[in-house]
């Protein structure tokens, strides 16, 4: 029986208390803000993928830091969970700088489910998802642990 898993890394990209955010959607009509980042490709590590992802979705030549969060998901325990739609995930979120002379905009490889990307304040977030990065970001993005928070949305 296979047992497929998504290794996904994730950017915590903040400056001046500013987070590099990217819009996604749900369906035709509902949005969300995720994390910058996606999956990681075969023969990648997990630092090249989010290099490159970055590079796709903000249009910025990154460099990866310190890990800082693993996440993971598991759909089955999630009662809106779709079969065919979501594989378990594990998502690596490291900290991530950009050249102070870049600033992010939608880049050539952000895929169709996404539109945007923007910086918010950290005191002034949008719903985010999933949805317990909006305690943890506030209060965490500035320590230098790394936090395991198993499967929460």
């Amino acid at each position: 029986m296979s047992h497929p898993v998504r290794t996904q890394a994730r950017a915590l990209l903040v400056r001046d208390q500013r987070i590099a955010l990217v819009r996604q959607s749900l369906n035709a009509r509902e949005w969300r803000w995720v994390l910058p980042g996606g999956g990681q490709d075969e023969g990648e590590s997990l630092t090249e993928a989010l290099v490159r992802e970055c590079a796709e979705e903000l249009a910025v030549e990154a460099t990866v830091g310190s890990l800082r969060l693993i996440r993971e998901y598991v759909p089955a325990k999630h009662p809106d969970f779709d079969k065919e739609a979501n594989d378990q995930c594990i998502d690596f979120v490291f900290d991530v700088t950009i050249p102070a002379a870049q600033d992010i905009s939608v880049g050539p490889g952000l895929e169709e489910d996404s539109d945007a990307v923007e910086w918010f304040a950290l005191d002034a977030l949008p719903a985010l998802y999933p949805a317990y990065l909006e305690a943890w970001l506030p209060v965490n993005v500035d320590r230098e642990t790394i936090a395991y928070v198993g499967d929460q949305l």
